[in-house]
């Protein structure tokens, strides 16, 4: 039986180290002079693809189960109230870190900057609309907020079929829009051409892409490799993760975000078709840090220019050093404090039968 990988902690232990390129890709947009990761912003890739693999592989399970439509409405419900609390928490403490560092006084201003981030809460950072970006640029998760119930809906409705012919084509295409009209899928070139609609185009290719390495990964599971055949395997893998993390900390470019998309596609494919086993207590702590990637994604931003606010007789190594401590030490504390307010108040209770 294949292993399932969300309790795998080698796969945690990844979404940490592009968590961390991601931060580290932002120190800029912090307030600092510098940018420690060139390419950091290529982890959001990374959690597009690995996002659309396990999107595939509840929509597959869940149609050999029932065909009624009704599953995909319960599925988008159920996905929202369980990310929703670990999604607003980080909101509210970069909506009060955002009228600190601004030194908002007057209540009524922090009330129309409440009214201006209504669509930042829901969330649908959509070019436009009233955003005040106080956990940053999100588009990233407004994407993903979309396209995961699309993504879900079409393999619901169309089964393999759409994961073995469409969904790769759709994928291509996608990313091949996105290539040609901005030549970059960094941030500041999705902000510069359309924030929501390029990122969007982004989120399709690159989830429809991990419907494919499903696909993939599940034909690999299915074969039964020699010692050797291993080997090779395992070497491959660990070539194509060194690709990956080399193109990370290369200078940005076109070519190096699509030569990213595809090592990883490739590792992807290898990985889920062939999970890596870690020892127990590794394991353990790999799943620990998996935890915090996407509740750090969204709070370094405005811890990083709380650090240089409050901090500013420090030198500005030692701010940098103390804003990613901090970031990863706050996720954790918002984590916990969010899985204690879940039993407290359960939103599945609450909203569904």
């Amino acid at each position: 039986m294949k292993e399932n990988l969300k309790h795998n902690g080698y796969l945690d232990f990844l979404k940490f180290l592009f968590a961390l390129g991601i931060i580290g890709v932002h120190s800029n947009a912090c307030g600092f002079s510098f940018r420690l990761i060139s390419s950091g912003y290529l982890g959001v890739e990374f959690f597009f693809l690995v996002s659309g693999y396990f999107v595939t592989r509840e929509a597959i399970k869940t149609r050999s189960v029932s065909s009624s439509p009704q599953n995909i409405t319960n599925h988008f419900i159920k996905r929202l109230l369980n990310f929703f609390p670990f999604y607003l928490i980080p909101f509210i403490y970069s909506f009060v870190v955002y009228n600190i560092v601004h030194q908002v006084s007057d209540f009524t201003v922090v009330l129309w900057n409440l009214y201006n981030s209504l669509f930042d809460i829901i969330p649908l950072q959509i070019e436009n609309f009233p955003s005040l970006c106080v956990t940053g640029v999100q588009w990233y998760i407004s994407a993903l907020f979309i396209v995961s119930p699309l993504l879900y809906a079409l393999i619901f409705k169309y089964g393999n079929t759409f994961t073995m012919v469409f969904a790769p084509i759709l994928g291509v295409f996608s990313l091949g829009f996105v290539y040609f009209q901005i030549g970059s899928f960094s941030a500041a070139g999705i902000i510069m051409y359309n924030n929501f609609f390029c990122g969007l185009f982004i989120a399709i290719g690159d989830m429809f892409l991990g419907a494919a390495v499903f696909e993939i990964s599940e034909g690999i599971s299915q074969l039964n490799f020699s010692k050797c055949g291993l080997w090779f395997l395992r070497i491959t893998r660990m070539l194509l993760l060194i690709g990956a993390i080399v193109l990370v900390f290369a200078n940005s470019s076109g070519y190096n975000d699509l030569a990213f998309i595809l090592v990883m596609f490739l590792y992807l494919c290898l990985l889920f078709g062939h999970p890596v086993r870690l020892p127990e207590i590794l394991n353990t702590i790999c799943l620990e840090l998996g935890k915090i990637s996407i509740i750090v994604f969204m709070v370094h931003v405005k811890t990083g220019e709380l650090v240089n606010y409050c901090f500013t007789n420090l030198t500005e190594t030692e701010r940098f050093v103390l804003y990613y401590l901090i970031s990863l030490g706050l996720a954790y504390l918002l984590y916990y404090v969010t899985i204690m307010l879940r039993r407290t108040i359960s939103l599945k209770k609450l909203f569904l039968q």
